[in-house]
């Protein structure tokens, strides 16, 4: 498990990089899809505790691998094994249309989903 400020830092940065990458609408559009996909799949996760929440990020390839998937928050958690293999279910990705690396200026674009399993809702007030 990684150092949770290590984790903001960064998703900090791949979050401005997103900003950068609206340039490429049609994959941006599949990475979304994708990722509602990833969070759909293992919600409804009946051996984690209430409230069990749990950060993922992979490197996504310019040929569309994903790598280097890891986990932090509850990953003592039954889901999170299942979460690592929801995201390697999704691999590979379409391959980066031309110009996205010259944009995100190395060979891979790191992503993170946060997943939340059994959560209370939120109370009405």
């Amino acid at each position: 498990m990684l150092s949770t400020n290590a984790w903001a830092a960064d998703e900090e940065l791949s979050h401005q990089m997103t900003r950068k990458l609206r340039a490429f609408p049609a994959y941006i559009d599949y990475l979304v899809k994708c990722e509602d996909a990833i969070l759909a799949k293992p919600i409804n996760d009946k051996g984690s505790q209430r409230n069990t929440v749990i950060f993922a990020r992979f490197k996504l390839h310019q040929d569309g691998t994903v790598k280097d998937i890891e986990v932090s928050g509850d990953t003592n958690a039954p889901v999170a094994a299942r979460v690592i293999k929801t995201i390697r279910s999704c691999s590979p990705f379409p391959r980066w249309p031309d110009g996205m690396l010259s944009v995100v200026g190395k060979p891979y674009l790191r992503v993170y989903i946060h997943f939340g399993f059994n959560m209370k809702p939120p109370d009405p007030g």
